[in-house]
């Protein structure tokens, strides 16, 4: 009988913990982040994520004949503290953001 506490009180901290944490793919490719790609302007701020808590900011977009590029600055909350990170979305003609 133990045991199953044990595990049942295990499984409900683990998932305790994943619940306050956004995984790269959630904040790198979030719908608000990539709609704002192809239709915002540079200086452009943005919300997005649970309650829209985080933040982005498009700051410089290049250009060259083969590919547009975005630089973004991202702020959002993880594990109760926030975080800011630069990335960099890039595509082709036609092409979608990597």
């Amino acid at each position: 009988m133990k045991k199953y506490f044990f595990i049942l009180f295990l499984s409900l901290i683990l998932s305790g913990c994943s619940g306050n944490t956004l995984s790269k793919k959630f904040v790198e490719y979030d719908p608000s982040i990539i709609k704002a790609l192809d239709t915002k302007k540079d200086n452009y701020v943005g919300n997005f994520g649970q309650n829209f808590i985080n933040k982005f900011q498009i700051k410089k977009t290049l250009a060259s004949d083969t590919k547009l590029c975005r630089i973004v600055v991202i702020d959002y909350k993880k594990s109760n503290s926030f975080k800011r990170k630069t990335e960099t979305y890039c595509k082709t003609k036609g092409g979608s953001w990597k």
